[in-house]
């Protein structure tokens, strides 16, 4: 089983009960537990809004 099997177009995610500015979605390859690109997106809105990561944001992926 090859490394592309595991990675597979999908949906990224974060969630956040407190501020749904943080409630945020995108394409890409995801998979192997990989939620770097959910954490990136988290990230960069934290800092671009001058804030903390509220504490429930919470990030995932689902493959297609």
């Amino acid at each position: 089983m090859g490394l592309i099997k595991l990675l597979r177009e999908g949906t990224w995610y974060s969630t956040c009960k407190s501020d749904p500015r943080f409630n945020l979605s995108g394409r890409g390859l995801v998979g192997l537990g990989d939620t770097s690109k959910a954490l990136a997106a988290v990230t960069a809105l934290a800092e671009e809004l001058d804030i903390e990561i509220p504490e429930d944001c919470q990030v995932g992926y689902m493959k297609d």
